[in-house]
């Protein structure tokens, strides 16, 4: 059974950090440059998928707490963002506008349910 949303996130809140240090730097200065009423951060979950390992972050452990505690994880996310060192001042709006959307997010299905149209 799901944990709650309101349970501890079961990944390591620097993951955002890094993750944005070493991939997402430049799309992050592109982001404030271009910065207007809405800036969103677009992070592939497939890429997500990948870089959790290559962080030190158990591919499992990072995607269990996206599953279960999406709205913690993307907290997490956006207060990183929100106060990532940037190299041009940071716009009007920013902390309030700015955030990461994860796309691609694969469904979850219970092994239970899966049927014979679910595979091949």
């Amino acid at each position: 059974m799901p944990e709650s949303t309101t349970a501890k996130p079961n990944y390591s809140k620097d993951f955002w950090k890094k993750l944005f240090n070493r991939y997402y730097k430049d799309e992050i200065i592109d982001l404030a440059t271009k910065f207007t009423k809405n800036g969103t951060l677009k992070i592939d979950f497939s890429d997500l998928k990948t870089v959790w390992g290559r962080l030190g972050e158990t591919t499992t452990s990072g995607i269990e707490s996206l599953v279960n505690n999406p709205n913690q994880v993307l907290k997490d996310g956006n207060d990183t963002l929100h106060g990532f060192s940037l190299p041009v001042d940071r716009p009007k709006g920013w902390s309030e506008k700015a955030h990461v959307e994860i796309s691609g997010v694969e469904p979850v299905m219970a092994i239970r349910d899966i049927r014979h149209e679910h595979l091949g």
